[in-house]
């Protein structure tokens, strides 16, 4: 992509889309990484490459498959609307190794809780507005935060951005927790910050005697 920060947008599927066809996962895919970027490709030329030879010929002419077109089609539109040059090209599979590396990328540090857990502290100390720790496909609110691009995110690395106006729900990596608990103090924000019961962990003692 022209003038692209090399900026790496990584998403997961949910348990419904790991059952799709890798093509319907990698037009989907194109969609996102469109989406999550379009303020960085607004009006320049973007290259796809894939090493399947079905996603360009659907992004150029679409296809019989009406799950297939709906996409290709919200891709086109998202073009236009944005000016957006899109090509795709064939590469063969060990020439696109930054992409086959970030789709084996795990996050050890992700966790959630439970709906009912989340519930009943909704209830509890809510309503919450902004979801500071979370993904296009786990947050709790329309407002939310995470570590890499991804469809409908205010903003990458929560830590870059104020906390004082909103009622935060925080749901962070384990090693970041202390890193929380001194910017709830220090902006004296309103928040709900859940942590696993991890005694030995080094935030423990700044939460419990």
């Amino acid at each position: 992509m022209a003038d692209s920060d090399g900026s790496d947008v990584i998403g997961c599927w949910s348990e419904t889309e790991c059952g799709l066809s890798s093509t319907r996962r990698e037009l989907e895919a194109v969609y996102r990484v469109l989406h999550s970027s379009v303020k960085t490709i607004e009006g320049h030329d973007v290259v796809v490459n894939t090493y399947n030879k079905n996603i360009c010929s659907i992004l150029k002419t679409g296809s019989r498959k009406c799950h297939l077109h709906d996409i290709a089609v919200r891709v086109d539109d998202l073009c236009r609307e944005n000016e957006v040059n899109l090509k795709c090209q064939w590469v063969p599979r060990g020439n696109n190794v930054q992409a086959d590396f970030l789709s084996i990328c795990t996050d050890s540090d992700d966790w959630s809780v439970d709906p009912f857990v989340f519930y009943e502290l909704e209830r509890m100390w809510g309503p919450h507005t902004c979801d500071r720790f979370a993904f296009s496909y786990n947050a709790k609110y329309e407002m939310f935060y995470s570590k890499y691009w991804c469809p409908g995110t205010s903003g990458l690395d929560a830590f870059n951005f104020p906390w004082l106006r909103e009622n935060n729900w925080l749901v962070p990596p384990p090693r970041l927790i202390p890193y929380c608990i001194s910017k709830v103090k220090n902006e004296k924000c309103k928040a709900t910050l859940v942590v696993p019961k991890w005694k030995s962990a080094t935030f423990w003692p700044l939460l419990f005697d």
